[in-house]
């Protein structure tokens, strides 16, 4: 049998097999793309507790860390089951905190937005009158913009009457997504709740699975690549988490920070527009102008003065997150220059949406930084130089920087 195996038919034959296979994938991969994406929507609503599962687990694993390391380990340090002792605490605590915060928005926000909108919805004839009085005024007193307004009123007017005209029979449409909508919430509360108790036995033998893992590694990979692929997963795993919790940290300062300001010069809808710049904060860059827009215009309707002022505080308010707060929380987390900063969100919310925009940082930070370890590996192989200055334009490498029969070339 060893034989056959070892037969140069046999293994041209396995040789084709494989060809055929890829082949056959990649046809798959190109002309059935919307049948893998749909295999593959399918493949994560059923996979969606575990999914929440671990995201909840990620995030509450630092928080068990401090409970298990700090609260409780001079409260068990006699006992003689100590370490079970204080995972059991540490993870009940760290449970237990999650849920109270979650809880507390639940009990204390929920209501006082949907209160918000409530009012918004009752209350928008007046604020459009309102708008409209203001808009008369200031139009009045400006005699070109006002014939300008005056040009520009029949198309709006036809415009509006279209628009009505043309998406009125959508209306049952409309009915449908939301229902549609209330079963998918419904949906993702039964996974969240499932994803909760998955996370709960992922925290609790979190040292188990991730030796199960290595183990799988170990075996698959040769030694040296793994010892690499679980470096890179390390370093990985401090770039999200570092990421991740100091812009959590960051954003939930920062509503918090605008509820007290919107407050005291009595903004209308404070707590709502607060929950929306905190919640927008998370995405970097862009957030706060994704958070301020839908905002301002709450406010421009009620009085536009105020939305001015609005504005103004705004741009206050992410001035201090971005040069002051931002950095001392964050710090140098991502290690990204500026500009793929904005690469990663534009290309993470082109391909996932705000979830991407999200992740998308941290995810080329890590990518960023396997390249530049490459760069510099390849550099160092052939001599020379990894620093970026270096290479600047109008600077030529220097003889110590070059190999040595690079140099000698040259000399010929």
């Amino acid at each position: 049998m060893k034989k056959l195996f070892e037969s140069k038919y046999i293994a041209a034959g396995i040789v084709a097999f494989v060809v055929i296979a890829c082949s056959m994938l990649l046809f798959f991969l190109i002309f059935r793309l919307d049948d893998l994406g749909n295999l593959l929507g399918l493949l994560v609503g059923v996979l969606a507790p575990v999914i929440f599962g671990l995201i909840i687990a990620y995030l509450l694993n630092p928080v068990m860390n401090f409970f298990e390391r700090k609260v409780f380990a001079r409260l068990v340090k006699k006992s003689k089951h100590a370490a079970k002792w204080q995972r059991a605490l540490g993870l009940t605590a760290a449970i237990l905190m999650f849920l109270l915060i979650l809880a507390f928005l639940i009990y204390m926000i929920i209501p006082q937005v949907a209160i918000s909108l409530a009012g918004i919805a009752s209350n928008m004839t007046r604020y459009i009158n309102n708008f409209s009085s203001w808009l008369t005024e200031t139009v009045g007193s400006n005699s070109h913009l006002a014939e300008l307004v005056e040009g520009k009123l029949p198309e709006l007017t036809q415009y509006l009457q279209e628009f009505s005209n043309n998406y009125m029979p959508y209306l049952n449409q409309i009915v449908d997504g939301l229902t549609k909508g209330v079963l998918g919430a419904f949906t993702a509360l039964k996974n969240f709740l499932v994803g909760i108790i998955v996370a709960v036995y992922l925290l609790y033998s979190r040292e188990k699975f991730i030796a199960q893992c290595k183990k799988v590694f170990y075996a698959v990979f040769p030694q040296t690549f793994t010892q690499h692929l679980l470096a890179v997963l390390n370093k990985t795993h401090k770039t999200f988490s570092g990421f991740i919790s100091g812009k959590i940290l960051d954003s939930t300062i920062i509503g918090i920070l605008c509820f007290i300001g919107m407050s005291i010069f009595k903004m209308p809808f404070p707590l709502l527009i607060s929950v929306i710049v905190g919640v927008t904060n998370v995405i970097p860059f862009f957030g706060p102008f994704i958070g301020a827009i839908p905002s301002a215009i709450l406010i421009l309707f009620v009085d536009p003065l105020e939305c001015l002022w609005f504005v103004l505080f705004v741009l206050v308010l992410q001035q201090f997150d971005g040069n002051i707060l931002g950095p001392k929380i964050l710090g140098d987390s991502t290690g990204l220059p500026a500009f793929w900063v904005i690469f990663a969100i534009l290309v993470g919310g082109g391909l996932f949406g705000v979830v991407g925009m999200f992740i998308g940082v941290p995810t080329f930070a890590v990518i960023y930084m396997l390249f530049r370890a490459f760069i510099a590996e390849r550099l160092s192989k052939k001599g020379l130089s990894a620093d970026t200055a270096d290479y600047w334009p109008g600077t030529e490498l220097s003889a110590d920087s070059l190999p040595v029969n690079a140099s000698e070339t040259e000399k010929q």
